[in-house]
């Protein structure tokens, strides 16, 4: 926010907006205070909804789940910045040139309906949040199912060349 000339304060009396997305320093201080500075009315933007996020040690809380806990204590829904929604959809748009566009990652509600929305092809893999095809919402589906993301180019390889299901 800084280096775009945005002015950062801690104090949520003075705080205009308040961005909430993945900090893994986060403390309860900082949650109270952009509670805080919701409740007296600074815009709320959340950079995405997802509540976890894979590491090597398992899920871990994400984003959305700092975000949940700023709207939950200020009774405020946050803008949604990220994927899905159109801001992000639209960013992304705008410097993609023509051509076929493939989105890929590792979670159907936000990954694969994020290319849906855009009208792109889908690649979901199943080493992050998702690991069974058994978890893909019904209203998510994506054109290609991989174990990971260096099965990616191969999969486009033989999918493009009508060589394989794609899923």
């Amino acid at each position: 926010l800084e280096a775009a000339g945005i002015e950062v304060t801690e104090d949520p009396t003075e705080a205009k907006s308040v961005f909430a997305g993945l900090d893994r320093q986060t403390t309860y201080g900082r949650m109270r205070d952009a509670a805080s500075a919701v409740l007296r009315g600074a815009r709320f933007i959340a950079t995405n909804t997802d509540l976890t996020f894979p590491t090597p040690d398992g899920l871990w809380p994400g984003g959305g789940a700092l975000a949940a806990v700023v709207e939950l204590t200020a009774g405020v829904a946050p803008e949604i910045a990220g994927k899905p929604h159109d801001p992000m959809r639209e960013a992304v748009a705008a410097r993609l040139g023509p051509g076929p566009t493939w989105m890929v990652g590792d979670r159907a509600e936000t990954d694969v309906a994020f290319g849906i929305a855009a009208g792109w092809s889908t690649v979901l893999v199943l080493s992050g949040v998702t690991s069974d095809p058994e978890q893909i919402p019904p209203e998510y589906p994506p054109d290609l199912i991989v174990g990971s993301v260096a099965d990616v180019p191969e999969a486009l390889r033989r999918f493009s060349a009508g060589e394989a299901d794609p899923r």
